[in-house]
């Protein structure tokens, strides 16, 4: 899968593709997705599976395939494959995704039109001038929100994302939040309520509470009233790793990039209306 970035003195940009797998069920199909979509950016990349799964048969891992960690869910998954990269260049980028992005998302023609040609153009952008970049399908509830003393107004969702090399750097290194400070902005409360630190915005803590303890079903996260109280914490600190990256992104004065030029059009028309 990929071509290596071979042996000459001149070293190539490259893109590195991380896939976090979980589900046996889904594993397969989305790395063929997922190696496609790279092969369609560029033949230059290389690609690494991150196994999260709790029961693992190690004698079924691929060539290119690593253990992850499950503490952080996919972010810490995620970093597990990020370390195995070694030493990144500035123009290098990095796509990282998730198993269910082509099975609990739309993955249709348009949807893959879209994602390859607004990542070869970020590529593309990178090279020229290696920069803060953050790219994917974005989402607003059109307030600037905080979190750890970073701002945004929009944020890139992380089941199928693109992140420089730079902006990786400005994170240092990792894509996920320390435990530390993710047990300081939220801790359970009770079997029906959460407890979130004064270092979240307290129009993000209305939105998170919205979608985790949602009145109607229909408008809230489908997982809500089927999870331990445990697991809907960790559920609402990967939220929070989401929206942090996206935060990071801009607080470098960087960019958020949506793929979709669809969407870009109305967003543009929902900030000019109001």
């Amino acid at each position: 899968m990929g071509k290596s970035s071979g042996t000459g003195f001149e070293e190539k940009q490259m893109i590195y593709g991380i896939i976090l797998v979980y589900y046996d069920k889904y594993r397969d199909s989305a790395i063929e997705k997922f190696d496609c979509l790279l092969k369609s950016i560029n033949e230059d990349y290389k690609i690494i599976i991150v196994n999260n799964a709790i029961n693992y048969d190690k004698s079924n891992y691929l060539i290119n395939e690593i253990e992850g960690k499950n503490v952080h869910w996919e972010f810490s998954g995620w970093d597990e494959g990020i370390k195995s990269l070694g030493g990144l260049k500035d123009d290098d980028v990095i796509i990282l995704a998730n198993d269910t992005f082509c099975h609990h998302n739309k993955w249709d023609y348009f949807t893959k039109l879209f994602f390859s040609r607004g990542f070869r153009s970020v590529y593309n952008k990178n090279l020229k001038t290696p920069g803060v970049f953050l790219s994917g399908t974005t989402d607003t509830f059109w307030q600037t929100f905080s979190i750890l003393d970073k701002k945004s107004s929009l944020w890139a969702s992380t089941y199928l994302f693109l992140i420089t090399s730079k902006l990786l750097k400005e994170m240092g290194g990792k894509v996920s939040i320390e435990e530390d400070d993710l047990d300081r902005l939220v801790k359970p409360d009770g079997d029906k309520a959460v407890l979130f630190g004064g270092e979240i915005s307290e129009n993000l803590q209305r939105h998170i509470s919205k979608w985790m303890f949602p009145k109607d079903e229909t408008e809230g996260w489908y997982n809500s009233n089927k999870i331990d109280p445990a697991r809907r914490v960790r559920k609402i600190k990967t939220i929070l790793n989401e929206k942090y990256i996206s935060a990071s992104c801009l607080d470098a004065s960087g960019e958020v990039i949506e793929v979709n030029p669809i969407k870009k059009i109305k967003l543009k028309i929902k900030r000019i209306i109001g």
